[in-house]
């Protein structure tokens, strides 16, 4: 990994959880003038926290952050609080104090340790090339052939895969068997949402856990679709260039047209921030949750360029999870652009790959016909 040693690293952890244990989640940096109101002002916490949740969510991250040190006082200890200051801060950039939040948070949610751990060893020094696992014990296949026909895949739980065809959606458990099949005419995308349900896109539906959403007329060439945690999907049109919002019964509910020559995918994170994959130039485009132009990610800036950006997968804090199509490789870099680790092609020639955001990436190589885990 990238700590020199192991005990150093579950330091920091223990570090950051004891420090949690402080009464003050979100810290005021600067002087707050005459914004957010006072606490006499009569406005309640709970429309505090609503209004913070729709700044996020609308683009406002600073404005979200006012209002959570306004609420802070009164919400500190409590769960959902926490877990809204830890989103605010990742839009900000800050992803340390986005650990101290989901560090408070260690008793009460299963991911929130692992929370900390990711944001914790993606902003330490780097080993590249050490920062995966490939695990010697892959999916027991019964149809070698079948593996051939697989378009996308991500984690599902308990160790399962969720295995996308261009014809469904189908499940299938860690012994190899089949659980589930869902038809889906036409599927091209597949991801998971923040609960880890797939999201599958077809020609004319959307799959969503249980949900099928049938898509809004117009479209030209729907090619990938990711939910937001406003609950809204964000669905991308890669003939008219154009970013949808739709909600959760496919109506749209805005749009933004894109510069990007050629989008391929699109993704978020728990920011709300959206990612788009350009094919042409081989860089991710970001985007506020507003639909507004952020940054642009350029890995041969950081010197490890991709030469055929197939795939693109986004953990909960932006960091990026990129697949070379043509050198058969995954590349994982920060939210800010440094690059992290990669996977070799003398392991694993990787055709089909996808990510939880967490611990667990799962793999196709067609070649060796082998459905296989990653560590991270």
């Amino acid at each position: 990994m990238w700590w020199t040693t192991i005990p150093a690293r579950f330091l920091c952890l223990s570090v950051l959880i004891a420090c949690a244990a402080r009464p003050l989640a979100v810290r005021a940096e600067g002087p707050v003038q005459t914004f957010p109101p006072r606490q006499d002002s009569g406005v309640s916490v709970k429309d505090l926290t609503g209004a913070a949740n729709a700044a996020l969510y609308s683009g406002r991250p600073d404005q979200a952050y006012r209002l959570l040190v306004t609420a802070a006082p009164q919400l500190d200890d409590q769960g959902p609080f926490l877990d809204l200051c830890a989103r605010v801060y990742l839009a900000l950039q800050r992803p340390m104090r986005a650990a101290e939040c989901y560090a408070k948070l260690h008793n009460g949610d299963s991911e929130a340790s692992e929370k900390v751990r990711a944001l914790l060893q993606r902003q330490g020094p780097m080993h590249p090339g050490s920062y995966f696992t490939f695990s010697e014990k892959p999916f027991p296949t019964h149809d070698k052939g079948s593996l051939k026909r697989i378009e996308a895949a991500v984690p599902g739980p308990d160790g399962s895969a969720y295995l996308l065809t261009k014809s469904a959606l189908v499940r299938m458990g860690p012994d190899g068997k089949l659980l589930s099949s869902k038809p889906l005419p036409g599927a091209r995308d597949l991801s998971l949402d923040e609960t880890g349900r797939p999201l599958a896109l077809g020609d004319s539906q959307i799959l969503w856990g249980d949900r099928v959403i049938h898509l809004p007329s117009g479209l030209d060439e729907p090619a990938s679709v990711a939910a937001s945690p406003d609950g809204s999907l964000i669905l991308l049109d890669a003939g008219k260039r154009r970013l949808f919002r739709l909600d959760a019964k496919g109506v749209p509910g805005g749009s933004a047209a894109l510069t990007i020559r050629k989008p391929t995918i699109v993704r978020t994170d728990l920011a709300g921030r959206i990612y788009v994959a350009d094919r042409d130039g081989d860089k991710v485009f970001v985007f506020g949750a507003d639909m507004s132009p952020l940054r642009v990610l350029d890995p041969e800036a950081s010197g490890h360029r991709v030469r055929k950006l197939e795939g693109l997968f986004v953990d909960f804090a932006g960091d990026t999870l990129l697949f070379d199509g043509r050198a058969h490789e995954l590349l994982l870099f920060s939210s800010d652009g440094r690059f992290l680790g990669n996977t070799r092609e003398d392991v694993a020639r990787i055709y089909v790959a996808g990510w939880d955001g967490l611990n667990r990436i799962i793999y196709v190589d067609k070649r060796a016909a082998v459905l296989g885990r990653i560590g991270t």
